[in-house]
Parts: C-alpha cells; structure tokens; sequence
C-alpha cells in the first residue's frame, strides 16, 4: 500500500497545475465557511455592542414597579442582575443654551445602574449627595468635578397631568397649553464625576439626566426596573411567568427586542421560521457549490488516470487499494487545503474590516471587531471533512470498478448512438466545420462536457442567489426598522406670520439643506368609506381589527379617519408634474405600510389601501362636538380626485398611518381649515430636510431655535437617530460584497479548473484535427464554439434554478417583512 501512496504524491507532484487548482479549491470553500461564520458572528458582535450603546445591555424593563416587589424578585435564580431607577424631579437650568432643553433630571439610581454609565473623567457617586453629569452638558456650562449644584426640584404638569423626561417641552405653544413645574423640595449635590451621554436621555428630553445614588427606599416607592437574565433563552416565557408571580400588567413590561434577537430569540415565531428557512437555503446553496468544485476535481483526476488504474489492476491491486488511492489524493489536498483555507478565512476578513474602519470612520460611532467563536471555526472544518469525503467517494468507487482491457482500450470513454451526432446543415453553414466539429465532439462525448456544465451551472446559481439575498436584506431591513427618505424633522408655527415666514426661508435656504418638503396636514372624518371600500392588500389588517374608531355609537362606528394635507408651492408643482397632471386636482395617495403584531407574529404589509376607483368622492365631516351625533354632518365633498402611489419625498413615513391622505393646494387647504369642520387653529408647518450635512445643520437649526423663540420650534435628527439601523444595513451590505466576490472566485475556479484539464486530456484529438489541416484560427474557432454552448447550457438550466430559489428566498422573507 505504501507504494502506491507514493505514486499518488508522485502524481500530484506531476500534475502541479491541476493539483494547486484543487488545493485552491479547497482552499476557497474553507475560507468560505470560516468567512461566513466569521461574518456572522463579526457583524453579530458589532450589532450587540451597537444595541447597547442606543438601547442598553438588559433584556427587559418594568415601569413603576413597587421596590416591595423588586426584593421578592431579587434571588430569582434566572435573573443575573438587577439595575432600577427612581426620578427625584426636575430643576431649572437656567445657564442652558437650548430653548427646549430647560432643565436639570435628576435619578437616583442602585449600585448596578451605575456601572453601565460611562465615565469620561472622576468617579462614580457613593452616596445621594454626589451626582455624575453628561458630557453634552458642558456645551451649556463649564461645569467642574467638585462643584456643586443647589437645585429646587420638583414635578412637571402639562394640561393638568404629570409629565416625565421622555415628553418633550412644551412652551409657549399658542396652540398647546403651557407647562409648569411646581417645586417640591430642595437639594445640594457634588458633581464627582462627568459620564457618557447616556441611553436612557432621548434628543428630545428637555432635561439633562444627572445620576446620583439610591439610598432610603421604602418598600411602597416605585421604581423603572432593567433585568437581565443569566441566559437568554426562552426570555419571553420567563418574562410572563415573572409579571403574573408579580401580578403586575404586561403593558407596564417593555422587552429589548433588538438585543434579544441577536442571540437567537424572537417572540414572532413567524420570524424565527422565516430565519431558519433563509439560512437553509444559504447553507445548502454553500454547500452544494463546495461539493462541486471538489468533486469536479476528483472526477476529472480519475478520468485522468483511467489507464494508470487499469494497469495497477492487471499488476494485483485490489478494487480497495484503487479507493484508497483516490481517499489518500483527498487526504493530501485537505490536510494542504483547508489550514490554508482556514488561515485565508481569517485573513481575508480581517483585511475587510480593516478597510471597512478606515474608509467609513466618520460613518460608525465604533469600530468593527473581528469576533471569533470557537464553534464558528470547528463546524467548517468538520464539513470540509465531510465534504471532502463525499466528493472522493463517487470517483473512488468509479475507479475501483476499472478493468485493465478496459483502461487500456478507453472505449466507453465516447459512446455514440444511432443518429445522435448528426447536426444540420445549418450549422455548418452559420459556424463553419469547426462549429460541426466542436457540435459532434460535445454530442459523442457528454460526460466529460456535462462536468463542465455542472460547475459553470453552480457558479451561476450560487451568484445570482447571493445577489438576490442581498437584496432582500437590505430591503427587510429598512422595512423592519421602517426607515425614512430624509434626515432632519422640523415642525414649526407662530401667530406671527412674518416671524414664522422668515424662519422657515433660513431653514429652508440654509446652505446643508439639500432637499427639502413642506406640509402641513389635519385629520378628519369621512362616511364615504366603508369595509367594502379597502382593497385586498389591506384586509389582513382590517380583519384583524387594526382600524382606528373614534367612539362608540351607529354613526361614529360608520366614520373613517382621512388627513388632509397641503405642500409648499414648489413642490406642490412639481409632484403634479412628475404625476404628468396639467391642473391642480386633488390627489389621494392610495398607499399604505402597516405592521401586525396579531397571532404571536410579525408581519410587514403594505400595497394599496382603497380599492381603485375612477370617480372617487371623499365627504367631510364636522367634528366639532362628537358628543352629539346628531350634529355631525359630512355635505363637505372632495370630488375630482386623481388616485396615485407615487409618493413625494418624504411621505413614507405617513403611509404607517393606515388612512387615505390627499394632498390638495394651499388655497383649497386653508378653506377647508376656516370652515366649521372641525375645531383647530392653523396646523404647524412641518419641514422633511435632506441633508448630508446633517450634523452642521443640526447645530444651525439648534441657533434658530434660540434665536427666534417661536411657539413652536422643534426638531428631530431622524438621521443621527436611525444611526444604529443604517450602520448595520451598511456592515451587511459590505460584507455581503465580500462574501458574493469569494462566490464567485470559488465558481471560476471550479470552471477553469475543470475546462484546463479537459483540453489537457484532449491532446491526441487536438493532434488527429491539426494533422487534418485545422489552423491555429480554426482551433480558436472550434473552442469558441464550445465554449459557447457550454454557456448557453448552463445558463438555459442555471436561470430557472436561480429563479425557483429567489422565489424561495422571497417566500420565506415574505413570512417575516
């Protein structure tokens, strides 16, 4: 046996060409899979430690839990610690420089809360007389570690009603009542420490959150609780168990979906199906094409030896010796192969993130990490085994089977049948006899053709899938995190027109704005809609229940919500223009998108929202007292309306509302308005700004807002707050590049592969045609030829496969966005 092993090493070392293409083979098919596991669990990593940066480490939060209650869960053997929280009150901070950030919060926190706060410079608090303070809170005033702070704290009252930190200002709004806080007590603090801005601060909370320590609970204080658990699985279960122990409500229970999902855990089984489908799909596609591109090699390398097999068996090697040379070629290239394979994986994604943290430093508030689990590595070197294995398995048996007559004689290598090598005349007289010649070649000799065939078939298959995969994750990303058109929210108003005129022009013309909307919009009411009216893409919503009503009663039960919106002249026109309409008419953007969260499921709908109809007429109805349904009239029609789906920039987010909008001119608007409709005054301007600048026009529009003094200036950076979502989509997509780019060098490996050593075994026909007067030009022309149909036959099967799996990938994604 040692003997014959020895000529195998001489063989392989013979044929250096084919062997390293093979060894590459096997190399790129375990750099594929370490690759992919090493993607997954890189872009994982990045996506946790991203999650906890915006929405914290714990898995689960209850509001206004008694403390009473937080000791009996304290020794919970499934919870790993427990971090809370208890507002002492508000206090003015009269040196802040934003208008709509008025106030000092301060929280008293447990020993845990403290260490997931982030320290910039000093110490954390001992005690509840030292606070920690942000960062962004030096932009107001040059605060130091050791001053101190004498606050008057107390609670903030809007209409009557308590408001928190997580409800925005409310001043001087001529169309909102004003808000008060009424002063409770006073205290002296220490400033110890200056932190991260913390999560728990939204943009929009009008107080900067300061932390001290927890100390003197009573039992019947309430308190917000952040529980993680020792392990994640089955959080929801154990959740539910945990609030009917407590026998508290579970909407007072709000879960860190986006972390838990990381680990594996979704409460929509819907998605959690639709995910294994996906990865299925994937891992066999992997599969398959790593399979091929090495059993091609060791078929072709049988095929090659065919009369050498044949004269170890006329010498006395037995059919087992013949397969254990085949398993020990195997064994060579995979102990060369996959440690090479295994080196590149983590190689090549390593210089992928190394490029991805220079060119997009600006873009991450962190870099990406190589992140490695061990059983991340062990799975794919176990398949390359097994891969490996199987791949040899078919050849060696092939080779066993070789009779030395038969190896010598190579008879079976062409078999022709009847009439199946004829061609037409058509084909000599549109390709020449070179054409005829490489026709019949293919015709008599299909099975060292239909190798070739196969792999360029895989290649094809395998790029065209990724590609669509692609695809899709980008597209089921931003559905699910229902991502928006444009950057920076405004809505702005005053009873002083020419105030409120000039403030939006400076918005408007500020250099960073490079597109811009203006709207402003009203809800109404209209009888002219019914069940019957909704079109089939929005039943599922409708059936379960989703529709808003506004009472209870036979007329109101018959009453559908319906906004009404107006642009800004100029891109009122041009939407009329780009809808091709020579007038002004009213139109009705019959779109919607709507999420359900019925039957333990998450659904992403979306599509039309009425059914179409040419003349459409929308009533309006008064709404001033709704008390008294008799009152209530709808003679207010909107008639000559022009149906659409195309919306205009920056109405995406809209279509979440789930009711006809139409869009009609200013003059039509403002008397709809003036009317007895319905009782408001002049709805707020709201401004959709798209800017790549976003953050110098952040800054700018945080001067008008001290500036002007308006009753109503508020902004929102949906860009820097969607900043977590467009990371990851962006991590995926670059990886994902990667990953198809190394796809696709696998498939054209296994095609060149199989193709050189064809035309290698094919020297004594290539002799037999140039001995016939074939030049070097007809010789180009025959392979061409080949070449050719062979692509053509590949595409012709690789195009429907391709498309069934799409459609695969589309149905399962389906189930989840």
């Amino acid at each position: 046996m040692k003997i014959l092993n020895k000529l195998t090493i001489k063989h392989l070392k013979m044929n250096k060409k084919r062997t390293v293409v093979t060894i590459i083979g096997v190399l790129l098919s375990t750099a594929l899979m370490v690759g992919i596991g090493l993607l997954f669990s890189t872009v994982r990593d990045f996506a946790i430690r991203d999650i906890i940066k915006y929405n914290g480490s714990h898995h689960v939060q209850i509001y206004d839990l008694s403390y009473e209650k937080v000791k009996q869960i304290n020794n919970n053997v499934n919870i790993k610690e427990i971090a809370f929280e208890k507002g002492i009150g508000f206090a003015y901070f009269k040196e802040s420089k934003e208008l709509y950030k008025p106030y000092f919060y301060v929280n008293s926190v447990n020993e845990v809360f403290l260490e997931t706060l982030k320290l910039k410079e000093g110490r954390l608090p001992k005690n509840s007389n030292e606070v920690v303070i942000p960062e962004h809170i030096l932009s107001s005033y040059n605060y130091q570690i050791g001053d101190t702070l004498d606050l008057e704290l107390g609670y903030r009252y809007h209409a009557g009603a308590p408001i928190d930190n997580n409800d925005e200002y409310y001043h001087m709004g001529y169309d909102s009542e004003e808000e008060t806080l009424i002063i409770e007590t006073s205290q002296k603090y220490t400033i110890v420490g200056i932190i991260e801005r913390s999560y728990h601060e939204s943009y929009s909370a009008p107080g900067y959150e300061i932390y001290t320590k927890l100390e003197n609970i009573k039992d019947d204080d309430l308190v917000n609780v952040f529980i993680t658990y020792r392990k994640i699985s089955k959080v929801y279960d154990k959740t539910e168990t945990l609030v009917k122990s407590l026998n508290i409500d579970l909407t007072n229970v709000d879960y860190n979906d986006a972390l838990i999902s990381m680990y594996g855990e979704n409460k929509y089984s819907n998605v959690n199906n639709a995910m294994v489908k996906i990865i299925t799909i994937v891992l066999s596609l992997i599969a398959v094409g790593c399979i091929m591109v090495i059993y091609n090699s060791f078929a072709i390398s049988v095929i090659e030896r065919k009369k050498q097999f044949g004269l170890f068996s006329s010498i006395g090697a037995t059919k087992y010796q013949l397969r254990k040379m085949v398993f020990y070629e195997a064994f060579i290239v995979g102990i060369i192969g996959i440690p090479l394979g295994l080196l590149s994986g983590f190689f090549g994604i390593w210089v992928v993130l190394q490029i991805t943290n220079n060119l997009l430093s600006d873009v991450f508030m962190m870099d990406l990490e190589l992140a490695v689990y061990p059983l991340f590595v062990i799975i794919p070197i176990i398949f390359m085994i097994v891969v490996i294995i199987f791949s040899a398995f078919l050849p060696a048996r092939r080779a066993s089977k070789i009779t030395p007559i038969e190896a010598i004689r190579l008879n079976d290598d062409i078999k022709i049948k009847g009439k199946k090598v004829k061609t037409s005349k058509l084909t000599r007289k549109v390709f020449g006899i070179e054409g005829e010649i490489s026709l019949k070649n293919m015709k008599r000799n299909k099975r060292k053709y239909r190798i070739t065939i196969i792999s360029l078939f895989i290649s094809i298959v395998l790029f065209i899938s990724f590609s669509s995969l692609l695809t899709y994750v980008t597209i089921g990303t931003t559905r699910f995190f229902n991502d928006v058109d444009f950057d920076i929210y405004v809505e702005v108003n005053d009873p002083d027109k020419t105030l409120l005129n000039k403030t939006i022009n400076d918005i408007i013309n500020t250099s960073e704005v490079d597109k811009y909307t203006i709207f402003r919009g009203k809800d109404y009411m209209t009888n002219g809609i019914s069940d019957k009216d909704y079109h089939k893409d929005y039943q599922p919503i409708l059936d379960n229940n989703n529709q808003n009503n506004i009472g209870k009663g036979e007329v109101i039960d018959e009453l559908k919500p319906v906004m009404i919106i107006t642009m800004d002249n100029k891109n009122y026109k041009a939407y009329l223009k780009e809808l091709g309409l020579k007038e002004e008419r009213p139109i009705f953007i019959n779109s919607f998108a709507a999420v359900d969260y019925s039957n333990g499921s998450r659904k992403v709908y979306q599509g039309k929202l009425l059914k179409s109809k040419d003349d459409r007429e929308i009533p309006i109805c008064n709404m001033i007292d709704i008390s008294n349904y008799d009152d209530i009239k709808c003679d207010k029609v909107i008639d000559n309306i022009y149906e659409t789906t195309k919306l205009p920039f920056g109405f995406s987010f809209l279509t979440e509302l789930s009711q006809p909008i139409i869009v009609v001119s200013e003059t039509y608007f403002n008397e709809l308005i003036t009317t007895n409709l319905i009782e408001v005054t002049d709805p707020n301007y709201i401004i959709l700004i798209k800017a790549k600048e976003y953050k110098q026009l952040d800054k700018k529009l945080n001067d008008y807002v001290n500036e002007y003094k308006l009753g109503t200036l508020n902004y929102f950076n949906i860009k820097e707050q969607s900043k977590m979502i467009r990371n990851v989509t962006l991590v995926i997509k670059i990886l994902f590049y990667g990953f198809i780019s190394l796809v696709t060098l696998i498939g054209v490996t296994s095609v060149f592969n199989t193709i050189n050593t064809s035309i290698a075994l094919r020297r004594r026909e290539f002799a037999v045609l140039r001995s016939m007067g074939i030049t070097p030009k007809g010789f180009n022309r025959l392979l061409q030829f080949e070449t050719l149909i062979v692509g053509l036959k590949a595409l012709f099967y690789a195009l429907p496969v391709s498309l069934g799996i799409i459609y695969l990938i589309n149905k399962s994604a389906s189930d989840m966005v």
